[in-house]
């Protein structure tokens, strides 16, 4: 049966389905065709659906800033900034490696290293905007890419 199976079919209906699953329960679902070749190479979420998703949820939760497009665009301004940190925080704890993140960011990895940290400070000390930017990620990710497997134990 799978040998009868076109990539065009298959396309479709996949399609269908995304488009289904969008009308009935309003949520938007990313699929990730394949099986898992080695232990260490799960099916993971690419990052590039995550950061997208991650300024999804920038937008939604901070519409004012209207002038940044991505999580790649080099600012200062401490809101953006901490979308991103969070951003990292969340792909290293679910898997990706430090260096993969800083390639998806355009950043060196020594940057993804500072993010990581100071996204576990200030969730350590409670502070009130990284707690609050990264329960809304961690919510919207949930709400819209689902639970993304990893290596949760980081």
């Amino acid at each position: 049966m799978i040998d009868n199976l076109t990539s065009e079919t298959i396309d479709v209906d996949i399609n269908h389905f995304i488009e289904n699953v969008k009308s009935k329960y309003g949520i938007n679902v990313h699929v990730v065709l394949g099986g898992l070749s080695t232990k260490k190479q799960i099916n993971l979420i690419s990052l590039e659906v995550l950061m997208e998703e991650a300024y999804s949820a920038m937008c939604i939760y901070n519409p004012y800033q209207d002038n940044i497009t991505s999580l790649k665009q080099k600012t200062r301004k401490r809101e953006v900034v901490q979308w991103v940190h969070c951003f990292s925080h969340i792909a290293w704890h679910y898997g990706y490696s430090k260096t993969a993140i800083g390639r998806t960011l355009e950043r060196n990895h020594a940057t993804i290293i500072h993010n990581v940290r100071s996204v576990t400070d200030f969730l350590s000390i409670k502070d009130p905007m990284t707690t609050t930017i990264y329960n809304l990620l961690m919510n919207h990710y949930k709400d819209n890419v689902g639970n993304f497997s990893g290596n949760s134990k980081r």
